[in-house]
């Protein structure tokens, strides 16, 4: 299901929904490891090997789950990062992710943790000609492989763009 994730297969929903199935068929099978190896330890049962093989299976299966556990513990909770936090932009929904809520403004205690959490993360200004920092821009995203969510805008004689676009985690592709 990763690989129909990443090709755009699979939608965003259903692929959850599949990772949430492997995590429980996982703890079901690391729990069921666990009376089978007190039935060897008890009664002498047979099966200690298929027993290994099968726990150690379970563990590799839920080792990257607890990895997102911890990072879910040491991350602060925001659902968007901005680098105007006073007036974020509204987030474009017309990709793969429309069936999302719309966002309300981030509360002034979202504020303060991503301002103590990511403090480079701010607006910029540039003593260029706006045409040269557009240029720049669009060489970024191409280099990162960021998707454009909406076409580029028309810059000519303009001194504000907008310019979205989603970029993709490296592992599983979960929009970022």
């Amino acid at each position: 299901v990763v690989a129909g994730y990443r090709l755009d297969f699979v939608d965003t929903p259903p692929f959850l929904w599949v990772l949430a199935l492997v995590a429980l068929l996982a703890a079901l099978a690391l729990l069921l490891a666990g009376i089978a190896l007190s039935r060897l330890w008890n009664f002498g049962d047979r099966g200690g090997r298929d027993l290994s093989v099968g726990a150690l299976l379970a563990v590799l299966v839920l080792a990257p789950f607890g990895v997102a556990a911890y990072w879910a513990t040491i991350y602060p909770p925001l659902r968007d990062i901005s680098t105007d936090v006073d007036d974020p932009p509204a987030l474009d929904t017309s990709d793969r992710t429309s069936d999302m809520n719309a966002l309300s403004p981030p509360t002034p205690g979202e504020q303060s943790l991503q301002a103590e959490a990511y403090p480079l993360v701010s607006g910029r200004s540039y003593n260029l000609p706006f045409e040269t920092v557009v240029d720049a821009v669009e060489t970024v995203l191409d280099r990162r492989d960021w998707q454009l969510t909406a076409p580029y805008p028309d810059i000519n004689g303009q001194s504000e763009a907008t310019i979205t676009a989603v970029a993709r985690g490296l592992v599983l592709g979960l929009p970022a």
